[in-house]
């Protein structure tokens, strides 16, 4: 039984499992979605999501699934295939489109199922309780009819709830066969107690170093204790966003609110911020072998911070340590424990076996020839005992793969797709799966801490077991769950991974061109130019291609690539030429931007002004004259400055766009502070501030704080002006927005002679590390 090729499901209701019985199939639902299409022909261009890809995206089932459905209705007579030209696509593609009977079944079931009375928590919050067509207009075309019949069970919806990540990788495994190692438990005591600052736990793989390590953080430092298993796919921004929501926990929201406003974390900003924890927390980094060449910056970052600071604890656990700072350098600041585990003795051994209940002849044996490894120790014992080891697969087969039934193997198999710990919903989809988890988390080969997952050799030997085509589809499965049943960026991520593996590039290309941007602002950069690398290099799909294109380059100026992003961007120009002309507009905005960041102002505006000739959409336009004013401003032609930021301010009132109005008044209010006239100033900041605030964008608020003290101090209403500028460093220190923060310093240093030399000091330093020549220039005048 698959989960959408029949109406019954397997879910959770709080600790439960159970079976409730669908409103429609997966066929009803492909022709529920084609129905809602029919203002299409064969002749016309038509949009994607009469594609299989498209319609696997627009309704959230896998593309197996989809195939199937379509081939069914085909044969039935309700559906026609066609190739058809796509809109954005230069070659033509299987399209489907419903014959005169499709029409009236699909007609039938949308009558049915619209109006089946279903009950639901909204994403606002409110309740709901009506006929599923009313809940369909009510949100409108996030969740279209089909969708919403997909996921309504018994009568109920489930939304995937967006508002928090529903397995973290931060929970401290499970030890419940730990055994020995007294002399290495008082050694890890050392680092939760403060004595040591950082710990090497280095050893083979199976010989128990995250047992090991788990068991001193829930003796010594549960409640203080961050756990990260690192992998090849993980990145600063996935590991310091989870950092941040531990430290929250604690009452320590500084990178909490500094993540808020930054896609790609500065491990400058990271450094400080951690050096000013309040209190002694431990961050513990599992496999630390696997640390891809940005995370092994990150994790230099901490080992800095905590050789210096007496709050942070860190212990490295892996195989081996990457050189991201050898331990012999950092042994020189003492602190600094090296541990390499070896095997358990035979006394342990016995005992772990003992509580396994193996007889005590048998576990004899096994403790003898497994060498003292607790892997081994955990796993074997239930094969006929006649072969001897040579090495982990093969010792997996026997003990694991040969002497579990077939629905254990497969749901080992289904597991290993999964790189990070799920919930029941993504592997049980029947009664019988539930016994099946419970009975291999009984024989410690599965465990459930905040999801289930199984042990990294475990999932290498399954993962690498499997026939391609097989591991294909569960990645396909495994794409359909996140798609479904979880929400946000993390789920967002991990679908895109599990459609490239499953090698539907269509689906996986389509996901991540509409969601690419989204995860950038999330700060998945790393993970976007991982994608970006799986796509064929014959792609067609010329809208795909330039938004692609534009991926790439926004992640390379997100790095500060500027070479890289101005290369991309280029790429882009020749194929938005093929598209619509905002598109081009709006590459132009961003080498445009590039241009005036390296203080090429003329090239700057040139550029502006060659997009605003083509642009068409409002917003765009009215983000075009903002940047056009910017540059006329710096080039000192205050009245084309003046006019440019006029019409942004016209157009973006226009279309109610908040932070177009806000970003418009901030500029104009400076022009006319600079022209001396203070009072218009303020009274222009003070709408700004407004919006801003309802948006709300901490960065505009921090700067408007500044710009209100420039204008008070220059009316000479000193108090006032060290009230904003108080405002202005609280918030950007909070967000670590540097330059704001030397600007607050730059402003109370004419307030406060007493710590005048001080407060430059400060802001020299900062701008001479951000590379603000001019500003760092104009500090040291006043500082003579």
């Amino acid at each position: 039984m698959s989960l959408f090729t029949d109406r019954f499901i397997a879910f959770r209701t709080d600790t439960r499992l159970m079976t409730r019985k669908r409103l429609v199939t997966a066929g009803e639902a492909v022709l529920l979605h084609l129905l809602g299409h029919l203002r299409y022909t064969p002749e016309d261009a038509v949009p994607i999501e009469l594609t299989q890809a498209g319609i696997s995206r627009a309704i959230g089932i896998r593309r197996s699934h989809v195939s199937q459905s379509l081939d069914a209705a085909i044969g039935k007579g309700a559906a026609e295939e066609h190739l058809s030209r796509v809109k954005g696509e230069r070659r033509r593609r299987k399209c489907y489109f419903l014959t005169s009977d499709g029409k009236s079944a699909a007609r039938d079931i949308r009558e049915s199922v619209g109006s089946a009375v279903v009950k639901c928590r909204l994403p606002d919050g409110q309740n709901f309780d009506g006929p599923l067509t009313d809940l369909e207009e009510i949100l409108g075309r996030d969740f279209s009819l089909p969708r919403l019949a997909l996921l309504a069970s018994g009568g109920e919806i489930e939304f995937p709830d967006t508002s928090r990540e529903p397995y973290l990788p931060n929970h401290i495994p499970q030890t419940d066969m730990f055994v020995g190692r007294k002399p290495e438990l008082d050694s890890l005591e050392r680092l939760f107690d403060g004595r040591e600052k950082i710990l090497f736990l280095t050893g083979m793989p199976g010989v128990g170093k995250t047992w090991l390590a788990a068991r001193a953080a829930s003796e010594f430092g549960a409640g203080e204790t961050f756990w990260y298993g690192i992998t090849e796919w993980s990145s600063p921004r996935h590991a310091s966003s989870h950092l941040a929501d531990f430290l929250a926990a604690t009452g320590f929201h500084r990178l909490e609110k500094y993540l808020e406003t930054r896609e790609v974390p500065d491990m400058a900003d990271l450094q400080d911020i951690l050096m000013s924890l309040p209190s002694r927390v431990i961050l513990i980094f599992d496999d630390c072998q696997s640390a891809g060449a940005s995370m092994v910056l990150f994790l230099k970052m901490l080992a800095a911070v905590s050789t210096s600071s007496k709050n942070l604890g860190l212990g490295f656990l892996g195989r081996q340590m990457p050189e991201f700072l050898g331990t012999h350098q950092l042994m020189n600041h003492g602190n600094v424990a090296d541990i390499v585990l070896e095997p358990l003795d035979k006394e342990s051994s016995m005992e772990m076996l003992r509580s396994r209940g193996i007889p005590e002849q048998d576990a004899a044996r096994i403790a003898e020839k497994s060498g003292g490894y607790p892997l081994y120790l955990s796993l074997a014992g239930n094969h006929d005992g006649t072969a001897e080891p040579d090495d982990i697969n093969q010792m997996l087969a026997r003990e694991i793969w040969s002497t579990l039934p077939d629905a254990g193997n497969q749901m080992l198999y289904l597991l290993s797709v999964f790189r990070e710990p799920v919930g029941p919903d993504a592997l049980v989809e029947r009664m019988e799966d539930i016994e099946t988890l419970e009975a291999l988390k009984k024989r410690c080969i599965v465990s459930d801490r905040g999801g289930w997952s199984m042990h990294g050799l475990l999932r290498d030997f399954y993962y690498s077991r499997q026939p391609p085509i097989e591991r294909r589809l569960r990645h396909e499965r495994a794409a359909e769950f996140y798609n479904m049943h979880s929400a946000g960026a993390d789920a967002s991520v991990e679908e895109i991974h599990h459609l490239f593996m499953a090698l539907d590039h269509d689906s996986a290309v389509m996901a991540l061109a509409t969601q690419g941007n989204t995860l950038l602002g999330h700060g998945y950069v790393d993970e976007i130019l991982g994608f970006l690398a799986l796509v064929p290099e014959d792609w067609q799909n010329a809208d795909e291609l330039f938004r692609l294109g534009y991926l790439r380059a926004a992640a390379l100026d997100l790095l500060g690539d500027w070479d890289g992003a101005t290369e991309a961007y280029g790429k882009c120009l020749k194929l938005a030429t093929d598209l619509e002309p905002d598109k081009e507009a709006d590459v132009l905005r961003r080498l445009g931007a590039i241009q005036y960041r390296r203080g090429n102002f003329e090239e700057a505006r040139l550029t502006f002004e060659r997009a605003l000739k083509i642009a068409s959409m409002p917003c765009l336009i009215a983000e075009l004259q903002g940047s056009l004013g910017v540059v006329m401003w710096k080039s000192g032609d205050v009245s084309g400055a003046r006019k440019a930021h006029e019409s942004d301010f016209a157009v973006s009132e226009k279309e109610n766009d908040r932070r177009g109005m806000a970003r418009a008044l901030n500029n104009l209010g400076i022009l006319d502070w600079q022209a001396g006239n203070s009072t218009a100033a303020l009274e222009r900041y003070a709408r700004a501030l407004k919006f801003a605030e309802k948006i709300p964008d901490k960065r505009l608020i921090a700067i408007l704080y500044s710009n209100m003290g420039d204008a008070h101090r220059t009316m000479g209403k000193t108090e006032d002006a060290k009230r904003y500028y108080g405002r202005c460093l609280e918030l950007a220190e909070d967000l670590k927005f540097n330059w704001q923060v030397a600007e607050a310093y730059r402003g109370l240093a004419d307030l406060m002679p007493e710590n005048r030399l001080d407060y430059l000091s400060r802001a020299l330093a900062i701008f001479e590390r951000l590379g603000a020549e001019d500003d760092a220039r104009t500090v040291r005048e006043m500082m003579t």
